[in-house]
């Protein structure tokens, strides 16, 4: 038996509450911190972009619902508030003001979501620093994950013309990224390091990204 300082009651009325309303309370939670932050919001509105278009190629497949991309779309927005505090180990300061400010509309695991998928946008995978989460399995964080750090690595240049295309191909245990222009990692070689690391990384937890 374990401690829960948080009851089912009190989620189900609050998403009850806002089906009644357009505006969802925690648009407004995130949209207030990313301007007391001024967040670079065109950036994170062309992640929110790629996670739209990512996120409906393997949706399906990886089982993602409505909620999982809104989150996704929340620590696209807030994934920088940390530069407030130092550019050096943004994901760092970015997660724990995520984890430490008081985001009305959100449940606690919700709010934890958020900070961990800020937290692992970047750098390598550190499986040990990974919370546990009672609602979600750890095989669907990283689905979620992946997502996020692809979309976010298809931006780094800030830049939305600058953004490759491109189609995945998904499997239980894999991704294949397949760039619509043939030619443009060979271009880019820059990026095409960026990307091997990428996998690098996934190939530690043994999931296997791979890209052409």
């Amino acid at each position: 038996m374990h401690y829960c300082d948080f009851a089912l009651r009190e989620g189900l009325l609050h998403d009850m509450q806002q089906s009644y309303y357009d505006v969802d309370i925690r648009a407004n939670t995130i949209n207030t911190l990313s301007e007391r932050y001024a967040v670079d919001t065109t950036h994170a509105s062309n992640i929110c972009d790629s996670i739209q278009q990512l996120a409906a190629q393997v949706s399906e497949l990886w089982q993602l619902g409505k909620m999982d991309i809104k989150l996704l779309k929340w620590a696209a927005q807030l994934h920088e508030v940390g530069l407030s505090i130092n550019s050096s180990a943004l994901h760092k300061h970015s997660a724990y003001i995520v984890s430490n400010t008081q985001l009305p509309g959100f449940t606690q695991e919700q709010q934890q979501l958020l900070s961990s998928l800020i937290r692992f946008y970047r750098k390598k995978l550190k499986i040990n620093e990974m919370p546990f989460f009672l609602t979600l399995s750890n095989h669907h964080f990283f689905r979620l994950l992946l997502v996020f750090r692809l979309a976010v690595l298809l931006n780094q240049k800030r830049q939305p013309e600058l953004r490759p295309a491109v189609q995945l191909h998904p499997t239980e245990q894999s991704l294949t990224i397949q760039f619509e222009d043939p030619e443009w990692l060979e271009q880019h070689t820059l990026f095409a390091a960026d990307l091997e690391r990428e996998a690098n990384y996934w190939r530690s937890i043994n999931f296997h990204l791979q890209f052409n």
